[in-house]
């Protein structure tokens, strides 16, 4: 029920390109043993009229029962992106806790509108929730990427993801990013693009009376205007 609530949401709000964290192939909890998340929403938005390309990519697992990692889907009738021009790695800085190795992503997506504009990079990322020293070394891991793969004078960029923190935001912006989203510990920072170009919001996904819960996290969304 949860996942056909997204689907109807993305089907009615018709987003260019969605950023999704805890995004799971399960084997457990009674799910269908082929159960895919994206691969699931794709199709579920395609039986609505949409056309939609998917990618997950695996951060960590416990056998073959569940499977967790990063996302992203994107409207193939608004942007120009493919398999090829999405990019991740794992992060080097983990743990192991119960046995199972605790290892978060970073993925990197170079999209760009169809009806013009330039390249926009967009990185989507979730970092440890437990361990705060590991969470600390797993952000400056990333400011790192991000200062080396963003060099150029005029490189566009938007990071965002479950940072589980909020006090992440001053080394990000240490290396120029500008923070345009947040709510509570997901946040959305934008590089190269100007204040009058870009808004964002809060999408309520969970405690909204009458409504079922789709997330036990609310949705950031972006509004970008091309120039």
């Amino acid at each position: 029920k949860r996942r056909e609530a997204l689907i109807a949401l993305l089907a009615e709000m018709k987003p260019d390109i969605v950023g999704i964290q805890e995004a799971s192939v399960c084997k457990i909890y009674g799910h269908p043993s082929g159960d895919d998340t994206i691969k699931e929403i794709a199709l579920g938005l395609k039986k609505r009229g949409l056309n939609y390309g998917g990618s997950f990519w695996e951060s960590e697992r416990v056998g073959a029962l569940w499977i967790e990692g990063l996302a992203f889907l994107w409207n193939r009738e608004t942007v120009a992106l493919d398999k090829a021009h999405i990019k991740c790695r794992r992060l080097e800085t983990s743990y192991r806790r119960s046995g199972a190795l605790i290892q978060k992503s970073l993925c990197r997506a170079d999209a760009a509108a169809k009806d013009g504009g330039a390249l926009l990079r967009v990185y989507n990322t979730h970092f440890e929730a437990y361990k705060n020293d590991v969470r600390i070394e797993q952000s400056r891991e990333v400011a790192s990427i991000l200062r080396e793969e963003l060099a150029a004078p005029d490189a566009r960029a938007l990071f965002g993801g479950d940072l589980n923190s909020r006090d992440m935001s001053a080394t990000y912006e240490a290396e120029g990013f500008i923070t345009v989203g947040a709510d509570r510990v997901d946040y959305v920072y934008s590089l190269g693009i100007s204040d009058e170009d870009i808004a964002a919001e809060v999408i309520p996904l969970h405690s909204t009376p009458g409504k079922l819960d789709i997330s036990d996290h609310n949705g950031i969304l972006v509004t970008i205007r091309n120039r």
